[in-house]
């Protein structure tokens, strides 16, 4: 059950942007966990652990994706889904922990304070999920103005050295014209004179 649950999570985190680094974490994450769990596991369990661990992670990996820092396009719904994802991963890690390793103290208020923290937050990640939208969208909007801003102030840019170099071949070519023209007359002028 909790399996399509993350499932469900994962699509609606959605699976842009593709964040390398973030990924990456959590695949160590993933394997870390393994490592802490493989060696307490037999039969089937094994395996469906194994399964579970790889969608919980990948579930962590898209909710951390989202955001993006540096790029101005993160808002606290993202962050609220982001923080969610890691409780529920810190939720599931003590449980497993506490059922398969070694049971330890206040397990069972640990599990479920980071549990209700998690769906709490996952929860929390869909409020103003439009405002959000919108937000990114503007913020997407006037990147895309300033872009276009600058390519226009570039092909103006591009128009004055054109008209510059017409300029200078027009105004060389003139003086070429007007030295053949004054050459000439001279010449003619100098014809004249000695007839």
């Amino acid at each position: 059950m909790f399996g399509i649950a993350h499932v469900i999570y994962t699509s609606a985190f959605g699976l842009r942007p593709f964040n390398l680094y973030a990924g990456g974490s959590c695949v160590l994450l993933g394997l870390f966990s393994h490592w802490l769990l493989g060696s307490s596991l037999n039969g089937i369990m094994y395996y469906l652990i194994v399964a579970y661990i790889c969608l919980i992670t990948f579930m962590l990996w898209r909710a951390i994706a989202r955001i993006q820092l540096f790029d101005q396009l993160w808002t606290w719904t993202k962050l609220c889904s982001c923080f969610g994802a890691v409780c529920f991963v810190i939720s599931d890690l003590l449980l497993a922990l506490d059922r398969f390793r070694a049971p330890f103290s206040y397990s069972h208020q640990l599990i479920m304070v980071s549990y209700y923290t998690a769906q709490l937050l996952i929860a929390l990640s869909v409020v103003d999920s439009k405002l959000d939208w919108t937000v990114n969208y503007r913020v997407i909007q006037e990147t895309d103005l300033f872009k276009l801003a600058e390519e226009v102030r570039l092909l103006k840019k591009q128009v004055r050295q054109r008209k510059r170099e017409e300029m200078r071949r027009s105004s060389s070519r003139e003086c070429l014209a007007s030295a053949a023209s004054s050459s000439s007359s001279s010449s003619s002028s100098s014809q004249s004179q000695s007839s």
